[in-house]
């Protein structure tokens, strides 16, 4: 018996190997629309990793007004951080990561190593950035407030 993939399902591994996989210069233009939040994700990593900033904002900003599972939603809080931190906003990206962090506690197993994993670096670089190695050895109590808004 033969199968074949939906297009959307063609469409989120084409986005997944993008984003993480061996073909990283596949350009905006011929990145499919995402099927699902988490193809959505994987084409906003894709566009920030070319410095396609505004493009990646606006996925992201997407699925922030999106309801999602814990995992995801935090992995979407880190990619926000990441963007303003390769900008040169440290201070304001720390503020996404730590919110990042709080959000991967409610998620489990697999998910929550992934986020969790992913936050912390992103609060470790913050806290390098400022020539702070404590914090970057340490899980906030808190993490502070972001500067900018949700929309921002």
């Amino acid at each position: 018996m033969r199968t074949t993939a939906s297009p959307g399902d063609i469409g989120s591994e084409i986005l997944a190997a993008t984003a993480f996989g061996p073909t990283p210069g596949r350009g905006a233009a011929e990145l499919p629309e995402p099927a699902d939040p988490r193809a959505r994700w994987h084409r906003a990593v894709a566009l920030g990793a070319q410095g396609r900033y505004a493009a990646a904002r606006a996925d992201l900003l997407s699925l922030a007004r999106t309801r999602l599972d814990p995992g995801l939603r935090s992995l979407v809080e880190s990619t926000r951080a990441s963007l303003l931190r390769q900008l040169g906003g440290h201070a304001a990206a720390a503020a996404y990561d730590g919110r990042a962090a709080n959000i991967a506690l409610a998620a489990t197993g697999a998910a929550r190593a992934e986020a969790l994993a992913d936050a912390y670096t992103g609060l470790a670089a913050d806290a390098l950035n400022r020539r702070d190695l404590l914090p970057a050895a340490n899980q906030p109590a808190k993490p502070p407030t972001p500067t900018m808004s949700p929309a921002g």
